[in-house]
């Protein structure tokens, strides 16, 4: 003998996987929403002064402080440009600045002479050329633009 009340009918077997389906499908554009773990990338412009002078033949370097897609960008007279397939995940990303390797870090800097007499060594202070003293934060979904006045002192 059979256990009826332990045995599922086809139709009972069919009625209950298709509310399930139908509970699944509703659920769906509510859950894929909030389990969406791909970074959003930014495109990204700017432009970056060292003691009000443009910064020419060095690299940008835009890292997430926290998690996704790192972005490297060529300032050329202080400005650069960053598509968003190659651009950065969108959040809070550290600023680094390295000189354009074609020139190299032994080289020794130039000398400019300003207006009043006074020269000073150019190049990039070593302080912008680690993460952790300047930091920027990109919102998702549009293009960004970055102004950045440093001071090497």
């Amino acid at each position: 003998m059979r256990n009826q009340d332990a045995t599922l009918h086809s139709g009972q077997f069919r009625s209950i996987c298709t509310k399930t389906l139908r509970c699944s499908l509703l659920l769906l554009p509510i859950t894929s929403g909030c389990f969406d773990s791909s970074p959003q990338r930014v495109a990204v412009r700017g432009t970056i002064m060292i003691d009000g002078k443009p910064i020419d033949k060095a690299s940008i370097v835009l890292t997430p402080v926290t998690q996704g897609f790192p972005a490297i960008g060529v300032l050329e007279n202080g400005s650069f440009e960053i598509p968003q397939d190659a651009g950065p995940t969108a959040g809070e990303l550290w600023v680094r600045i390295n000189p354009d390797p074609a020139h190299g870090e032994s080289t020794p800097p130039a000398t400019m002479t300003s207006r009043d007499g006074s020269s000073r060594k150019a190049g990039i202070p070593k302080k912008f050329q680690k993460n952790g003293t300047v930091k920027v934060t990109l919102t998702p979904g549009k293009e960004q633009d970055i102004t950045l006045e440093l001071t090497s002192k």
